[in-house]
């Protein structure tokens, strides 16, 4: 008789069946240098800012860079507080410099055109969710967002993702499925206060 871990590891790598949850386990460096990195990086990435201003939320960004505990990131809040810098600039830089890996952001609104190569990519690095319009299958329409959320959890792949949205109204636009796995794959990050716009 088997024990019940031979048996996992027989299924995997015999048969091929992926039984077991791998989380994409990352470390950029200690607070100190994952500190360093998000300021350096955002200064860098967004020209338009002079001073950085280190919002008491981007404390949650640095831990998520020193173990992100095998969860992606979901930065949600107001607009003007950082969130597509981070995700589309600090975050691909960081990923680049510390593990050579291409971290490619997609806006959200390209997602109806390119959801089959979307799904194809490595990581899911995804901006301004809620503002894309349904995918068109031949008359049958979707949300290619919970098709990603989906793929992520299948597929154990990393899952960034920014939204202006409150999470009643990313229920109400994308239903408890999607939801729950967002809460289970991704840290929640939320930005609150003014825009740092003006």
């Amino acid at each position: 008789m088997l024990s019940i871990e031979e048996s996992i590891e027989l299924l995997q790598n015999t048969h091929k069946i992926q039984v077991q949850r791998n989380l994409t386990r990352l470390s950029f460096g200690n607070y100190d240098e994952c500190r360093s990195l998000l300021e350096r990086a955002f200064l860098y990435c967004d020209k338009s800012v002079k001073k950085f201003d280190f919002l008491p939320e981007y404390e949650e960004v640095v831990k998520w860079l020193v173990d992100n505990e095998g969860k992606g990131l979901l930065l949600m809040g107001k607009p003007g507080l950082g969130k597509s810098v981070i995700a589309t600039g600090v975050i691909p830089a960081i990923f680049h410099n510390r593990l050579r890996k291409v971290l490619k952001p997609i806006p959200a609104e390209e997602i109806p055109l390119k959801i089959e190569t979307i799904i194809k990519q490595p990581f899911y690095c995804l901006d301004d969710i809620g503002t894309e319009s349904k995918v068109n299958d031949f008359g049958e329409k979707y949300e290619g967002f919970n098709r990603i959320v989906n793929e992520s959890e299948t597929r154990f792949k990393l899952l960034i993702v920014t939204t202006n949205l409150n999470p009643n109204q990313l229920l109400d636009r994308y239903g408890e499925r999607t939801m729950d796995r967002l809460r289970r794959l991704c840290k929640l990050v939320k930005l609150d206060g003014e825009s740092k716009r003006w």
